[in-house]
């Protein structure tokens, strides 16, 4: 079986995970130890050099399965204000509020189709238009 990867949107950024990757987002509301299902997938791939599912119908049926390790914050950063010839210095400092997460899987959801076949739906006409009696127009 093939290793999948994704690229995943969360908290306004964009990930790229794989089973077992560890990565921090902005702090989410939900106690470690629990798992979530993040849907909210950009794209998928086989790390093997397979295909790349980028349409919206592959993409809604794919999962990622993540367990939240820990909370905790960012490092400290320093935020300093100075105006020249006025006697003003402000410094502060900011610690974002993290969330670890594991990767347990990366689910496509379904199976892909085969690379030369087409859908019976995308090369069949459309119907013809009917009137409000049922009767076909150019008939």
């Amino acid at each position: 079986m093939s290793s999948l990867y994704a690229i995943i949107r969360t908290s306004g950024r964009q990930y790229h995970v794989r089973q077992g990757t560890v990565i921090e987002v902005a702090q989410l509301d939900a106690k470690p130890g629990e798992e979530l299902a993040l849907s909210d997938i950009l794209l998928l791939g086989d790390s093997e050099g397979g295909a790349l599912h980028m349409d919206a119908s592959a993409l809604k049926a794919a999962k990622v399965r993540a367990k939240i390790l820990a909370h905790g914050s960012g490092p400290k950063l320093r935020v300093v204000k100075f105006r020249r010839r006025k006697n003003y210095r402000r410094t502060i400092g900011h610690r974002q509020p993290l969330t670890r997460l594991e990767i347990m899987a990366v689910e496509s959801g379904q199976a892909a189709p085969a690379a030369g076949k087409t859908d019976a739906t995308d090369t069949a006409t459309p119907p013809q238009a009917q009137t409000e009696t049922g009767e076909q127009h150019g008939t």
